[in-house]
């Protein structure tokens, strides 16, 4: 499924989920995704993607190994949890802007397409 709506293989997947079901940050996210209005969204927007980013950061020598001049491409890829959209999103589903704000300072980091859902 991934490498169909990629066009390619991954050399390696590493899944990253920002919260443990039931948690605040949980809330935080559903709340982003579900927000009314892009006003709602955008309080959120800025704290989600700085953690991350931050995340993403710290972790990179993880998911991509050491700094090297041929330092490989990292994408991160938003998987949603559901790809309903809703009128708030304005046609984009809300983790793409979120995922493309926490990359944007990290030039390892790409952002792949959003994956969309299969039976």
């Amino acid at each position: 499924m991934v490498r169909r709506q990629l066009g390619g293989l991954l050399t390696r997947a590493v899944p990253v989920s920002l919260f443990a079901p039931g948690s605040p940050l949980q809330e935080m996210l559903v709340a982003y995704k579900a927000a009314p209005s892009r006003t709602a969204r955008r309080e959120r927007h800025t704290w989600l993607a700085g953690l991350l980013g931050e995340f993403l950061s710290l972790h990179l020598p993880c998911l991509a190994g050491p700094a090297t001049m041929a330092d490989p491409v990292v994408l991160a890829i938003p998987v949603p949890s559901s790809s309903s959209p809703r009128p708030s999103w304005a046609g984009e589903h809300p983790l793409v802007g979120l995922v493309g704000a926490a990359v944007a300072n990290e030039p390892r980091l790409e952002v792949a397409a959003l994956l969309v859902r299969w039976p």
